[in-house]
């Protein structure tokens, strides 16, 4: 993308992806060296000055005004070509027709007249392959089948440069602009502006992107009910001039092209008043930290900063009248797009909201790193535990951090493909434009989605270990979020005096799973007893509870005493916080036995790590 298709477009322009540059003298002569050549795929974005039929076509003949596909510029496309419009005589005429009249016009210019004295000539193809821009085939002497940046040779398109001035960069602009404006006298009411201004019924596409077609706009329906009943024509329905159409759509194109975070069909896009940069909504969940010591003061767009000043109280750089707006398009089909959301709130309350979205759904992450340790360095301190303890997978918690939509929509409805999670694109886009009001503007976090976390995550067996502990995290940290907005509070820390029955249960399942995976040798891959009843414990915790504990048996009798002991004990002592008819429920329990069984495992990892760590230290 160069920089001259990222910025703003002007009216009666749109973009093309151009294969060839050919270059004239002023006078339209072909200079002795450098004729043409194929353009790199990096430069072919190209700017285009387009009429109202040629910026919205599909079918039929309808020229631009300057660079265009050989089938409409080529004079001898049908000697090269095979394509189905080999007979090209009515798309060159047209051509032709048109460009003649803009350059007899009075907002004529000297590149046009080069552009049409040359192709007058109808020798573009046959140049093309003297310079060997374009292969014929030697047995045919047709176009080959070789292709230009993946597109056919009789499909590409053509820019042109003049005199060594690129006509996609040149004052071009003005004279098509001033040139366009004055060929249509037909003036009527523009419901968008109230005044009396050249009408248009042929909006443009490409919004999202250069190969888009679907359209916000549409009025071609003649024979079905798109009116019918209420007006007589297209006319009486609605009414937008092409200069508003014009500013209004690429205004949009260039807010998607900047501000757009792309989801399949779906674009969201989110601005703010001034077109300052305000932090990200739906992106890379390591975007938002909590810690003053990880604020990036030379970021640039989506600027962690501002988001980290919002919360710890710093003066932030917008004004008291600051807006964002946040829109959603997406589209149903490939011709139609529509705006699906569209919200405008304070900027201060935007950062505020987005603040609180992350800071009440983080939780700590978990990650398997597989263990490098060969030294005899205990679990814990002094006679607790000894060697080869959790030495099988060692997870490491980082610091709580949040998660991104589209985790949160691949944890929840995504399935592994290829040893790799992947969800569909419309499950993904539904899932983030459920969650974008939720960040955005406070509303309540979707419970159907908690739930399919919460299910998921209770079923570790059926997910490789690395999604697994993903879905979660995931899972407490958006029930954490859900717990927020019904009780005001959620702590992340392990609480060893509650006596709810759902976290004791919690908490002896992680202890289980603990003991079980601290007998397996380095590197096993087996699966603990804890995980392989998770979901009937989930269902039945009392019943299932005595089947877990009369399995982890033989793994505690093997155990070296001060860890058998020291894991009996810690049983114990989560047992005796609950009544004995509370225990003996035998009910479901509840998603909350999730945080405990988490909590319970980040405190046992924590103290695992603290002490290799200062075992090391100390052999060093």
């Amino acid at each position: 993308k160069n920089a001259e298709s990222s910025g703003l477009l002007p009216i009666a322009h749109s973009t093309a992806n151009a294969q060839i540059t050919v270059s004239l003298n002023a006078d339209g002569s072909i200079p002795q060296t450098g004729f043409a050549q194929r353009v790199a795929k990096e430069d072919t974005v190209t700017v285009i000055p387009v009429t109202e039929a040629s910026g919205t076509r599909s079918s039929g003949v309808a020229p631009h005004p300057l660079a265009d596909k050989l089938v409409y510029i080529a004079g001898d496309y049908p000697k090269y070509s095979t394509a189905k419009r080999a007979d090209n005589t009515k798309f060159y005429e047209a051509y032709m027709k048109q460009l003649g009249e803009w350059c007899d016009s009075e907002y004529s210019h000297p590149s046009i007249r080069a552009v049409y004295a040359y192709l007058s000539n109808g020798t573009l193809i046959a140049d093309l392959i003297s310079c060997g821009v374009l292969t014929a085939d030697p047995d045919t002497g047709k176009l080959s089948s070789e292709k230009i940046n993946a597109i056919a040779q009789e499909d590409c398109f053509v820019r042109f440069t003049v005199d060594g001035v690129d006509t996609w960069r040149d004052t071009l602009f003005d004279s098509f602009i001033r040139y366009n404006s004055s060929s249509d006298n037909n003036v009527q009411l523009c419901y968008a502006t109230g005044k009396p201004l050249v009408p248009t019924y042929k909006h443009p596409s490409k919004i999202r992107n250069a190969g888009d077609k679907a359209k916000l706009f549409s009025t071609n329906d003649e024979s079905g009910f798109s009116y019918r009943g209420r007006f007589t024509d297209k006319t009486e329905a609605t009414s937008i001039s092409y200069e508003f159409s014009q500013k209004m759509h690429n205004a949009l194109k260039w807010l998607v092209d900047e501000q757009g975070v792309p989801f399949g069909d779906l674009s969201v896009i989110v601005w703010e008043s001034a077109l300052q940069d305000v932090p990200d909504m739906v992106g890379d969940d390591e975007l938002f930290g909590f810690d003053e010591s990880d604020v990036d003061y030379s970021s640039g767009k989506n600027n962690k900063n501002l988001l980290i000043k919002s919360i710890y109280g710093s003066k932030n750089a917008f004004s008291s009248d600051s807006k964002t707006m946040i829109m959603a398009l997406d589209s149903a089909t490939p011709g139609r797009i529509a705006m699906t959301m569209y919200s405008e709130l304070p900027t201060s309350e935007y950062i505020e909201n987005l603040a609180e979205w992350h800071s009440s759904t983080q939780w700590v992450r978990e990650t398997l790193i597989k263990s490098n340790s060969t030294s005899s360095n205990a679990l814990f301190h002094g006679s607790e535990f000894d060697t080869q303890c959790f030495n099988q997978r060692i997870p490491r918690f980082s610091k709580p951090r949040s998660f991104s939509m589209y985790e949160i929509a691949l944890c929840a409805f995504g399935t592994e493909q290829g040893g790799k999670p992947e969800c569909k694109s419309d499950i993904r886009k539904e899932t983030v434009q459920r969650l974008i009001p939720c960040a955005a503007e406070r509303r309540r976090v979707p419970r159907d989605i908690v739930r399919t976390l919460c299910a998921r995550a209770c079923r570790p067996t059926a997910y490789k270990e690395e999604y697994w502990r993903r879905i979660l995290n995931c899972a407490c940290g958006m029930l954490k979020k859900q717990i927020i907005e019904e009780r005001g509070d959620c702590s992340m820390a392990l609480d060893t005096e509650c006596r709810s029955r759902d976290y004791i249960y919690g908490r002896l399942l992680a202890v289980a799973d603990a003991a079980e995976a601290s007998t397996y040798e380095k590197g096993s891959e087996r699966t603990t007893n804890a995980k392989r009843f998770f979901e009937a414990f989930s269902n039945h915790p009392y019943t299932t509870w005595a089947v877990i504990m009369k399995n982890l048996r033989p793994y505690l009798d093997r155990m070296p005493y001060n860890r058998k002991v020291y894991y009996e004990k810690l049983i114990n002592q989560i047992t005796e916080l609950a009544d004995h008819s509370v225990f003996t429920n035998n009910a479901p329990l509840k998603p909350e036995f999730l945080h405990a069984y988490s909590c319970q495992m980040n405190e046992l990892y924590k103290k695992h790590n603290k002490n290799e760590t200062e075992t090391n230290d100390m052999e060093e």
